[in-house]
Order: C-alpha cells, then structure tokens, then sequence
C-alpha cells in the first residue's frame, strides 16, 4: 500500500502544480490581450484612453434614458430620442438634476 499512496501524492502534487501553472497562463494570455487592445488603442487615441466601445443607441424617450443611466451608474447616457429620432446625450449635473445635449454638425 506505501508505493501506491506515494504515487497518489505526487500525482495530487502533479495536478495542482499544472492547475498553478494554467491559471498563470491564463492571467498572463489576458494581460497580453489586454496590452495588445491599449497598444491599438493608441493607435487612433491619445495613451490616456484606456478603453473604445461601439454602442447601439436604443430608441427611448428621455425619462427611459435617466432610468438607463441611473441603473448602469453612469453619469451620463447616449440614446436616440423616441420622438425626433436624433441622438442625445442625458447627463448629471453637478448642482442638481439631469441635463440634455443634442449634437449637430458646424456648417
């Protein structure tokens, strides 16, 4: 029974020793990742920004907005408004309250 009982240890040992080994290869493949996407980043944008998004832009009136900002905890929120079908952008403002901004091309 002592031989057998050794080779359990060890292939216990083995087992977690190979699980340490994937998870740190795991963390350094995400890492890697994660410092390819700021390198393209930077690319296009300045080496402050630290993540892009593309977003869809729900159709929603303003009410709608302020209840999407507030449960995703943001500040502010992008949308298009239900009525003129344009985007706008819901935001908190400092001293109280929300505030609207409809974006349009100079001419």
């Amino acid at each position: 029974a002592g031989p057998h009982r050794t080779d359990k240890l060890e292939d216990k040992e083995y087992q977690e020793y190979r699980q340490e080994l994937l998870e740190a290869t795991q963390v350094f493949q995400e890492e890697q990742e994660l410092s390819d996407k700021f390198a393209e980043l930077n690319k296009v944008y300045p080496a402050t920004v630290r993540r892009s998004k593309t977003v869809e832009l729900d159709m929603m009136t303003v009410d709608e907005a302020i209840d999407a900002m507030e449960a995703v905890g943001h500040d502010f929120f992008v949308f298009r408004d239900m009525e003129a079908g344009d985007m706008q952008i819901v935001y908190r403002r400092q001293a109280e309250g929300y505030g609207i901004l409809v974006p349009k091309a100079r001419d």
